[in-house]
């Protein structure tokens, strides 16, 4: 049995179930004794298409399942969630399954400002392969977290062109 269980709360659409161990090369970095558990009902698409309210609907549906695994903490998975969230309605999201399940949840976004402040850096360059959209969503998170953003490369990418990707298109 795995000592510490993590749980993401994936940015895609799973369906409703649990996608366990899934990474790729998660176990090349993390000890073999950590174990991950995803689940997910497509945020990153409602949040795309300006459904708030059913982003939050999916998460608690995704935070639900993670509990029912015993996570020991919980990841809101993806940048771009937390940016199409913002960065007020993500802390308000982390506070309350805090409240309610006792379990401790982050998100990519929240550790990058955390180790920014930490390292007294005030500025970042992104380099992105977003759409302007995004972009600004990610500028407007990092700039509501203290950081101020001096620049953003794009691509013009959506959910659905990164979701059809290849790895070699990467």
């Amino acid at each position: 049995m795995p000592k510490f269980r993590w749980g993401n709360v994936a940015p895609t659409a799973l369906g409703n179930r649990v996608r366990r161990g899934p990474g790729y090369q998660f176990y090349k970095i993390v000890p073999n004794d950590v174990m991950e558990f995803a689940a997910g009902r497509g945020i990153e698409e409602e949040l795309e298409a300006g459904n708030v309210a059913q982003a939050v609907a999916n998460y608690w549906e995704a935070v639900d399942l993670l509990v029912k695994e015993a996570v020991d903490v919980i990841i809101l998975g993806g940048a771009p969630v937390s940016a199409n969230f913002g960065r007020a309605k993500v802390l308000e999201l982390v506070e309350q399954t805090k409240e309610a399940t006792g379990i401790s949840v982050t998100t990519p976004l929240e550790s990058f400002l955390a180790a920014m402040h930490h390292l007294g850096l005030k500025t970042v360059t992104i380099g992105s392969r977003w759409a302007d959209q995004l972009n600004n969503a990610l500028g407007q998170y990092l700039s509501d977290g203290g950081i101020k953003v001096v620049g953003i490369t794009t691509r013009s990418q959506t959910v659905e062109i990164a979701h059809g990707m290849s790895f070699e298109e990467g």
